[in-house]
């Protein structure tokens, strides 16, 4: 296969080919399959705005995808960051060794800083990192997760996760009780807590389901 690669803008009736190049990329481990629903649920729906994403074609078919995701952060200082995040990019195996992931992660960075995005970032495994280094990325270290799990919880892993007596997730979100703590001091970045935000994270997943269990200091969550 010898022909030029093009660079386009994804468009909705791209979901089921561009599923089916990240299935013959990256496959699709058991329990977290690669439905449209998923899809959608990441790059549409996502409170923060519709994801950058960017098609590659050669030879009249999909050789590759990149997306950006949208997300915002707040500083300790009170400034919000809008950013995206680098996420799903694929290069369907008998397009390799062509560039593409070089050409649609350029294109991307591209598309962001026109829209006056604030900071791009990433979470890549040790094979993608290397390409993003070889592209004059940075790296910052690890990231810090903010989590408070229960011990009596873990040890319950094979049960049901319990409710809240205060009531299941949504209606937690909905009184408040899962937003963030204005008065909270923290270090670095973290996450915008908007209700609309959590709503989407934790009651529209299309698969993950999620409980919360009541504390002294109010509400904590749990995955499941």
């Amino acid at each position: 296969m010898s022909g030029d690669v093009s660079i386009r803008p994804f468009s909705d009736e791209d979901v089921d080919a561009v599923l089916d190049v990240l299935r013959a990329a990256l496959g699709e481990p058991p329990g977290l399959e690669r439905t449209p629903e998923l899809f959608s649920w990441k790059h549409l729906d996502n409170p923060f705005g519709r994801s950058i994403m960017l098609i590659a074609e050669a030879d009249g078919r999909i050789a590759g995808f990149r997306a950006f995701m949208r997300w915002e952060l707040d500083t300790p200082g009170g400034r919000r960051l809008r950013c995206v995040r680098a996420v799903d990019t694929a290069t369907h195996p008998d397009f390799q060794r062509r560039g593409i992931f070089s050409k649609l992660t350029m294109a991307g960075v591209d598309l962001a800083t026109e829209d006056g995005i604030d900071l791009i970032f990433n979470t890549p495994n040790h094979k993608s990192g290397a390409g993003y280094l070889k592209m004059g990325w940075s790296e910052v270290g690890p990231i810090g997760v903010m989590a408070r799990p229960s011990p009596r919880l873990l040890s319950r892993h094979d049960e049901p996760w319990p409710q809240s007596p205060a009531g299941d997730v949504a209606s937690l979100i909905e009184q408040g009780r899962l937003d963030s703590d204005p008065d909270h001091r923290w270090q670095g970045v973290r996450t915008v807590r908007s209700r609309e935000y959590l709503r989407w994270r934790f009651t529209s997943h299309p698969t993950a389901r999620y409980a919360a269990t009541a504390n002294e200091g109010g509400a904590g969550g749990g995955g499941g």
